[in-house]
């Protein structure tokens, strides 16, 4: 009887053992280093991203701030991550697997958002290192200033790799089309029965509406 208590005991615990091992391996593990040594611009890589994607009306906008989450500035996201920790980094978490709340982001989107958490999750800026943009309405280009003022509002959300987005400014042709089919000026202007854009943010300054709109009077040269 003794040996058989002592056989069922020894099972026991091997069972336990197996489960515990079980149990451990099925834990996720997260990456702890970044994919890329290219810097993760959070202006215009990170920033745009959760705006469009995130930051709408009944979702994590100011007003809404479903389950306390905003995600429309640097503030309000970095609030949401752990620096170099992704397992407690709430953002990370919600969006891993591609899917979150009927938003679907590519898994490059998510390797973006990884790679910045996991480079300090910093409020990088100015990252192209380019002299700050001078509206002139007396002078300008498509080159020095339309697509400097897309570039920096627009293109991060509409650009061929952005699957969500039907509408592309990441090429001159591409602006050209928009332009001309009045959609441009229709957004940026808030025109009845346009949409706002960009999406919940304030409007362009009345300087850079003014310059997009004489281009495209002008006939919308590539110079």
């Amino acid at each position: 009887m003794k040996k058989f208590l002592l056989l069922l005991s020894f099972l026991f615990f091997a069972w336990i053992l197996t489960f515990c091992n079980n149990q451990s391996s099925t834990e996720p593990t997260f990456p702890t280093e970044p994919t890329t040594s290219d810097t993760i611009c959070f202006e215009s890589q990170i920033l745009p991203l959760l705006r469009f994607n995130c930051a709408t009306s009944g979702c994590h906008d100011a007003t809404s701030a479903t389950a306390g989450v905003v995600t429309e500035d640097y503030t309000t996201i970095r609030a949401t991550v752990t620096p170099n920790d992704l397992a407690n980094s709430k953002l990370y978490l919600a969006i891993r697997t591609g899917a979150h709340q009927g938003v679907r982001l590519d898994q490059d989107q998510v390797e973006l958002i990884q790679n910045w958490i996991l480079q300090g999750a910093n409020n990088t800026t100015n990252c192209s290192g380019v002299t700050a943009f001078v509206c002139d309405t007396n002078s300008f280009t498509y080159n020095n200033a339309v697509k400097i003022i897309l570039d920096k509002e627009c293109v991060s959300c509409h650009n061929i790799n952005v699957s969500n987005s039907t509408v592309r400014l990441d090429t001159y042709d591409e602006v050209r089309k928009v332009a001309t089919s009045g959609a441009l000026i229709g957004v940026i202007d808030w025109l009845t029965g346009w949409r706002p854009m960009p999406q919940g943010r304030p409007q362009l300054p009345d300087c850079e509406r003014t310059v997009i709109r004489k281009w495209i009077e002008d006939g919308m040269p590539n110079n």
